[in-house]
Parts: C-alpha cells; structure tokens; sequence
C-alpha cells in the first residue's frame, strides 16, 4: 500500500447557468466585507479508495443552488468568528443527504461502501458508522441482544452508557467487579473467574443473561483476558460485547495488543475519535460470527441516531481508517509511547501501569499509546500535577484521578493519564517527559514509600465497592420512578 495518501485534483466546472453560481460567488456577494481569503479553484479527493470523503468532495465543489439543509448554504453566510474557527472548507462540505451520498439509516452507496471498507480493515463480518460516539453504539448493541425480562450481565468499571442501555432496553442487569489495583488505586478488568461465578450466580437467581458487557482496554490502558471471557460467556450461551472505544488501533500494527473480535468477542464498539484521525463524535460498530443480529442492530441505530447525521464526521471515519492503514503511520507514535514509558520508569517518585502488571490483576496487556502514571509518592494529588503540568509546561494530561475515603481520611493512590496517538510525535513525548523531570526532581521525597498505606487504601477500596450488590430496581424502573431532593 502507498506509504501516504495521494491525492488527485478535479478541475472546477464552469456554472451553465449565470445563477448557477459556485458557493464561493454566493459568499463573496453576499459579504462584502473586504477580507484576504484565497478561494477554492480545485477540488483534492484521495486517489485510495474512500468512497464516501470522495463523494462528499465532488459533491461540495459542485456549481449549484443549494435550496436544501443546513441552512448555511454551504457556507454562503457565517459569523465571521464562527467561519474563522471552524473554516470555509468545513462549512462547504457540511451536506446532507444529496444523491450520491446515500442515506445512513438504510445505505446502499458511498456509505455502504465505506463501511464494507472498514469492516475489512477491522477483521469484522459487519461495520456501522456511528455519528453519536461509542455511546449509541453501546445503546444499540444492548437494545438488539436484550429484550425487557432479559438479564445484562455489566462489568462495574463500564461508561454511564451501558447503564443507560439498560434503560433503553428494559432489561434486568447484574454486575461483576473488576480485578482492583491497590497500588495505582484504579480498576482494571474482569477476570475469567469472576466472570465464571457471576454467570453462575445469575443463573441460579433465575436470570436469562442475554448478553456480558466489559470494558477493554480500560481508560487506563489494560487489556483483559477477551478469549477467556468469551470462552465463559458462549458456554452460558450468551454474547459478549466490548467496549473497545479506546482502542481503534490495535489492529493495524503488530506491536498492538490484539483487538476484542480478533479475541472471539462478538461485538466491539470503538470511538475512532480517540486514537485515530476522524473527527470528535464519529465512532464504529463492529460485529463478526452469527450470533449478534445484524438486522436489530441496524433497526435500533435507525431508532438513536440523527436522521441528520453529518456527512464531515462520516467522510473523517472513512478517512481515519484509510489513514490508519498507510504504512509506517504508527512507527512514530510507537516510539513515542516507549520513549515516555522507559523514561518515566526511571524517575523517581513515579508508579507505572506497565509490562511489570501483565499477569496479574486480570492485566494480560498493556496498551502501548496509554501512558498512566501514579504520583502518590510525589506528595500530590494527580489533579495537582495535571494542572501543573498544563499550567506550567503546557502538556495537556487526558484524565487525572483524585479519590478520598472519607471514613478513613486517607488518600487513595493517584494517577495521570495520557493518551496517545495517531498524531502523537516525538516531540510531544520529549516535552512530557522533560516536563515530569522538573516535577520529579522539585517534589523528591516529600513522601515515603507507601506500602503501609497501600494495605489500608486496598482494604478502604474494598468496602467501597462491594462484591455483592442487592438491586432493588430495574434502571428503567428507577430511572422513571419519582425521586426527592
């Protein structure tokens, strides 16, 4: 495959009618405001195969009267600070459903086209763009594998939306509880063994569990035992769904841990958004085998998504993927995520979530563009050093933890994550860590080992997430039932 994406150039065509005048004319009559703006002669689509960004490029360099939706007219008119924010090549190519860009809801063209792409790339059977992130995916996934009366078995560290979901659904949920690590004082995933007894448990209290739901790889950057989990869920004869939403990369380099379907999961959901290059929002949903059902998947995403969907977050997955897949795209990235890992290692005052934690805590990988840092032994909260770090170094962190056990007023174990990507470059890497250096050296020693306290936040994190949960209603039941403040 080429190693970047070549483009070709259409030549603009000239309007056949003078009141058929290209959105560049329409702009410049009707603001006529003296601003230097180079207008747009030639339309680039790439020469790799993305029929959706390619159709959405020629459709936006057409000549035409736009008496169709959104009502910016392809970016005739606009705040000017609106227009400077977001851009003229943006608003040109914000379509709606126009012959030749199908219809998402049922595709049959340049949408289906592209999803059939992505499936292949993702080692799927079946592919859904999703313009509503991982969130809707995980919405439809559940509401097409659970009736109301089924049963969800739900891993405890899931995102809100699987709660959700189950509303949607109606279903019945039980929980199990994600393998803990005392040290970092963060959840990772669920183990084959829990997963085994929860199942059981469920059985026996009479449930149908129609459907597992975990998370993996977690926000912190563990992967979990998927074939495992797998194996257990398809003896009890239900199916498994991953929310794999920070890990749309790991199919396209062997030095990624392997992908949730390649595990023998039956459905993954992915924020391509997070790794990848497509645009915040636009996500995928992917299934493989015979078990998910297709056709409810399809019928409960035409029920949650906008009939309006937009065409720029389509066209950016389409992008995405073809991108991910250029070669050599991933090599800097991955220096990177290592050159922060072995560095970090080294600095005192510093814990890692790396190699060291696979095999054990239901840890059998550690994403490689996840980087989560405990700095308890630095005498800071990891909300201190995340905004140190911005405030003082301009290294922006992805999430940073601060949790305090009020009954025994004891700080649990603190971290910093950040998340790498495919725009991640060397030189972010060496500002990160040159910037934990100075932190590190200026707060060396300002608290002790922690191993006794360890002990008590292990045992403090245990009462606070009890191994056994009584439900006393459904989440649909309680969503609706009228509540006091």
């Amino acid at each position: 495959m080429p190693a970047s994406i070549q483009y070709c150039t259409l030549v603009e065509r000239k309007p056949s009618h003078p009141l058929l005048c290209s959105p560049q004319l329409d702009r410049r009559r009707a603001d006529t405001r003296p601003r230097s703006r180079t207008l747009r002669t030639t339309c680039c689509v790439p020469a790799l195969s993305c029929p959706l960004l390619t159709a959405v490029a020629q459709r936006a360099h057409r000549s035409e009267a736009s008496f169709h939706v959104p009502g910016h007219k392809r970016g005739a008119v606009a705040l000017e600070s609106a227009r400077q924010v977001i851009g003229d090549t943006a608003f040109a190519h914000d379509l709606t459903e126009l012959p030749g860009l199908d219809y998402l809801a049922f595709p049959e063209e340049a949408i289906e086209q592209s999803q059939k792409l992505a499936s292949t790339a993702f080692q799927a059977k079946q592919t859904w763009f999703l313009v509503n992130g991982t969130t809707v995916g995980i919405h439809a996934a559940v509401m097409a594998s659970c009736r109301p009366g089924d049963c969800l078995l739900l891993a405890r560290n899931c995102h809100q939306s699987a709660f959700a979901a189950a509303v949607f659904a109606g279903c019945d949920t039980v929980y199990v509880q994600p393998e803990r690590d005392a040290q970092l004082g963060i959840a990772h995933g669920v183990c084959p063994k829990s997963l085994q007894q929860a199942l059981e448990a469920a059985v026996a209290a009479g449930k149908q569990v129609k459907a597992v739901l975990v998370v993996s790889p977690t926000y912190f950057g563990a992967i979990s035992d998927i074939q495992g989990l797998a194996q257990i869920c398809h003896r009890f004869d239900a199916l498994l769904i991953v929310d794999e939403a920070h890990g749309s990369h790991l199919v396209f380099d062997p030095a990624f841990p392997q992908s949730a379907l390649s595990c023998g999961a039956d459905c993954m959901i992915q924020s391509t958004h997070k790794t990848l290059s497509a645009l915040t929002q636009a996500a995928m949903l992917h299934v493989q085998g015979t078990r998910m059902d297709a056709a409810r998947i399809s019928q409960a995403l035409q029920l949650l998504q906008s009939s309006s969907p937009s065409y720029l977050l389509m066209a950016s997955l389409d992008g995405a993927r073809a991108h991910a897949q250029q070669q050599g795209v991933w090599e800097e990235p991955l220096r990177a995520g290592r050159a922060i890992s072995s560095a970090l290692q080294e600095l005192p005052g510093l814990d890692m979530l790396s190699q060291n934690h696979v095999g054990r805590d239901a840890v059998v990988a550690v994403d490689p563009l996840r980087v989560t840092v405990g700095v308890q032994r630095l005498g800071l909260t990891g909300n201190d050093v995340s905004q140190k770090l911005e405030k003082e170094f301009a290294v922006v962190a992805e999430l940073a933890t601060q949790q305090v056990a009020a009954s025994l007023l004891l700080n649990i174990p603190k971290v910093v994550v950040f998340a790498l990507g495919i725009g991640t470059k060397m030189e972010h890497a060496e500002h990160l860590i040159a910037a934990f250096k100075v932190l590190c050296q200026r707060h060396q020693g300002q608290q002790g080992a922690p191993t006794a306290k360890l002990q008590q936040a292990a045992s403090c994190m245990s009462g606070l997430a009890p191994s056994v949960i009584h439900q006393q209603l459904t989440l649909r039941n309680a969503f609706f039932a009228s509540t006091t403040r």
